[in-house]
């Protein structure tokens, strides 16, 4: 079997498996940002990882404590899902391993429902995949959307136009965004099937220009 995922095998499902005399292998393939969206008739688009931090552990509830002159009233923030690899993320990598306690953290089911939500919700932030941002093949997405803003993300305290970045594959490559995750394979086909044919190629650098094009950044960044 094969699967695409935004983290590695735990070493306790390695060594599951390994007990059942399978040889699990995991490849890494792209980086991907967390990008942050906002409603079009919101000026506030910069925000620092630790803003998030405060947001997500329900330190900080209201656009004040951002900008002081704001009057968006209470943050509310969305994700795609309750299980999706954006929430391990803002648990695992943002709030060190802690779990999301704010009241006024949404789910919908599908990236496309944040993005509706989003638009119709002036006070909300919507947490996503960067490779929407990026992906020019598809007009349903959001470099087409003019109904949503993308915040920049700095890695410092106070979030300025100047020190923050948005999550393009540039700026993924060179380590300004601070919200990046890899990729993986994760493969475990003991027949070295279609499974590894399909990783020998997503990892070769026709299958790398495949995810560059896709809007992800592939690992083969020099592509």
């Amino acid at each position: 079997c094969l699967a695409i995922t935004a983290r590695d095998y735990k070493d306790e499902e390695k060594q599951a498996l390994r007990d059942q005399s399978f040889n699990p292998r995991s490849f890494p393939i792209a980086y991907d940002g967390l990008a942050l969206i906002v409603n079009k008739a919101n000026n506030d688009t910069c925000i620092s990882v630790k803003n998030i931090a405060d947001i997500l552990s329900g330190k900080i509830t209201s656009w004040k404590a951002i900008n002081p002159k704001s009057d968006r009233g209470d943050i509310i923030v969305v994700f795609d899902n309750k299980k999706s690899s954006s929430v391990h993320f803002a648990e695992d990598s943002i709030l060190g391993g802690k779990p999301i306690v704010n009241p006024n953290v949404v789910a919908t089911n599908k990236t496309a429902d944040v993005i509706t939500y989003v638009e119709n919700t002036p006070n909300a932030i919507g947490i996503i995949g960067s490779n929407w941002l990026n992906d020019k093949r598809d007009t349903t997405n959001l470099t087409f959307n003019k109904n949503i803003r993308t915040m920049s993300v700095t890695r410092l305290d106070k979030a300025t136009p100047q020190n923050s970045w948005k999550p393009y594959q540039y700026y993924i490559y060179n380590g300004n965004y601070p919200l990046t995750r890899t990729i993986y394979v994760l493969l475990n086909d003991p027949l070295r099937g279609l499974p590894w044919g399909f990783s020998n190629f997503i990892t070769s650098p026709k299958g790398q220009l495949v995810i560059f094009k896709s809007g992800l950044l592939p690992v083969q960044g020099n592509i």
